[in-house]
């Protein structure tokens, strides 16, 4: 070493070692997005999966189901009021556990926030529902956008409420998708056998 570099008295042994840092995994912001979510609005909510986002996406299509995404911003105005009569309602917690896998991430996380660039996420509450392929890349089926409407949607008066505003929501887009593989299967049967 030269004599310049070692002038205030310190040798290499002097600098002090820095300890790695530690960044966190998708799957350790899914779980601190549910510790959170959960101190804040209860247990009673959909099964947020407690993985990345892609390992979600696989499990979804694995299981033939649909991912739906709720990415979670707890400065925005409308999120609470959401999260407490809709998100964890009784029939709309019961419907996305029986036909989604679900996913969710706070925008204030690495994932989340990348989650909210890719999809497209301009205003909270917001969801999407999200279709896995076999090689793993994904579709945004429909985002469910709640604007700042959701005043009126939540307020509004009569029997359909928010929740059931949300599951009839997903219901249409679950049977959207389906009708469009089957025309989609179909086309493609009769462009086969020169029907078309």
């Amino acid at each position: 070493m030269n004599q310049e570099s070692n002038q205030g008295g310190e040798n290499e042994t002097d600098i002090p070692s820095l300890a790695p840092v530690s960044v966190p995994t998708g799957a350790s912001e899914a779980a601190n997005f549910l510790r959170s979510f959960e101190r804040r609005y209860g247990y009673y909510h959909p099964e947020f999966q407690a993985v990345s986002f892609m390992e979600a996406v696989r499990r979804a299509g694995q299981e033939f189901k649909f991912l739906f995404v709720y990415l979670h911003s707890a400065g925005h105005m409308n999120t609470p009021l959401f999260c407490e009569q809709t998100l964890c309602n009784e029939a709309v917690v019961s419907f996305i556990n029986e036909n989604f896998i679900a996913w969710g991430g706070d925008v204030h996380s690495a994932e989340g926030y990348q989650m909210g660039n890719s999809l497209k996420a301009s205003t909270f509450p917001f969801c999407a529902v999200i279709m896995s392929s076999s090689s793993m890349r994904f579709g945004i089926l429909q985002q469910v956008l709640f604007y700042n409407h959701i005043w009126k949607l939540l307020s509004s008066k009569g029997s359909c409420t928010s929740s059931c505003k949300l599951v009839g929501y997903l219901l249409f887009v679950c049977d959207e998708v389906v009708f469009l593989i089957y025309y989609t299967e179909r086309k493609s049967l009769f462009d086969h056998l020169g029907l078309l």
